[in-house]
């Protein structure tokens, strides 16, 4: 029998006013963008280059879309915040993004969808977040306006240039 997936879990910590989150570590063991102040591999007694090398997928698609079927139904008509701990659009983990937003479209849509991101592949899903309407926010983390301090504590995340067009092009859609 396969492990159960546990996508969508209560809320706590920082997200405790959401009823549900997703936690990015259900689908990868770290971030490829390591982000110099991530508090992530602290809370996991890890370091950031160890956080930050567990970028594959822990399941394929299929088993993927099959937990989402029976996670999917707990969080309609409920609020969610994705990612905690992870980014939800990491080159490797986009489209497991992506499948969890069909499944809600499919099945049924939060209250309120907050996805947490620094990157530009969220413009990709722009044409599934249209259909969510006032149930989605996308929200962007720019941490400075230069893009040479940006690069000191976020090397390997996108650069501020691709975070501005993703957003204006989120924002305008």
């Amino acid at each position: 029998m396969a492990k159960k997936i546990n996508i969508f879990n209560p809320g706590r910590g920082f997200v405790k006013s959401y009823d549900f989150s997703v936690s990015g570590l259900t689908v990868t063991p770290g971030c490829v963008f390591k982000c110099l102040y991530c508090y992530s591999p602290t809370i996991l007694h890890t370091d950031l280059n160890t956080f930050g090398s567990g970028i594959e997928p822990k399941y394929d698609m299929t088993q993927w879309e099959e937990a989402l079927i029976n996670e999917t139904p707990k969080v309609v008509d409920k609020t969610v915040y994705a990612n905690v701990m992870t980014d939800p659009y990491q080159p490797k983990v986009a489209s497991y993004t992506r499948a969890m937003l069909q499944s809600f479209l499919n099945i049924g849509v939060p209250k309120l969808l907050v996805l947490q991101t620094r990157s530009p592949f969220s413009a990709r899903d722009i044409d599934l977040f249209v259909q969510f309407k006032d149930k989605i926010r996308v929200n962007f983390t720019i941490e400075t306006n230069s893009e040479s301090i940006r690069k000191d504590f976020t090397p390997t995340a996108p650069g501020l240039e691709a975070r501005w067009r993703a957003l204006n092009a989120i924002s305008e859609a």
